[in-house]
């Protein structure tokens, strides 16, 4: 699989459109042990996923012929650069948050807050690690997580504990800055992918404020 397959399938999995494609658990296997006999199901799947599409646009956008290069998958799950603010409605946290958009946030279910948040990838810092035999092991991180008022923003920092695959992120580190995705570690980020990532959450929420109002 080329890198960016990869990267596509550590984000997508857990995803609404990976769980009606019952595919979730073979995500799930690729992710914990990293094995080649999963490849070929992962990439029949990859092009029924929604952000396929939008890995398309992106892709134009940043003149790529390669819609599943690295830069074009984490433009969309992560933000860049070069994706003004217009462009930011291709990106999972907003298409994420724009389905609560025209509901007022402080009467949303907490089961909907729950869900937006746990859907959203968003940023955390690593401070302890829980070591052990398991597949799955257990981090603390601090992250904000969504406030929600008359409008919807990051909140005070708080810690929770997340899980996190080894094979996946194998020397993931205490203060390591990482991209969460349904309390899970996904990825460590540069400090480019963290500026990037904290920019596009920034400007998802100021989108869905905008049209809330």
């Amino acid at each position: 699989m080329k890198k960016g397959e990869i990267l596509a399938s550590i984000y997508s999995w857990g995803c609404n459109r990976d769980k009606e494609l019952k595919s979730s658990e073979t995500f799930r296997q690729f992710i914990a042990s990293g094995e080649e006999k999963f490849q070929r199901k992962i990439k029949d799947i990859l092009p029924k996923l929604k952000p396929d599409n939008c890995y398309k646009i992106i892709a134009a956008i940043l003149k790529i012929k390669d819609p599943y290069t690295p830069k074009v998958i984490e433009a969309y799950w992560l933000g860049h650069k070069l994706l003004n603010v217009k462009n930011s409605i291709l990106s999972h946290n907003y298409t994420v948050l724009n389905t609560i958009a025209k509901i007022n946030p402080s009467r949303l279910p907490i089961q909907i807050k729950n869900d937006t948040e746990n859907c959203l990838i968003s940023l955390g810092r690593v401070k302890k690690i829980w070591k052990g035999k398991s597949s799955i092991k257990k981090v603390a991180v601090e992250y904000q997580p969504l406030e929600f008022g008359d409008k919807i923003s990051l909140g005070k920092t708080e810690t929770k504990k997340i899980d996190w695959y080894p094979k996946l992120l194998p020397h993931l580190k205490v203060n390591d800055w990482i991209s969460i995705h349904y309390n899970t570690a996904r990825q460590v980020l540069t400090a480019s992918q963290r500026k990037s990532l904290l920019k596009n959450l920034e400007e998802a929420l100021k989108l869905i404020n905008t049209q809330a109002n």
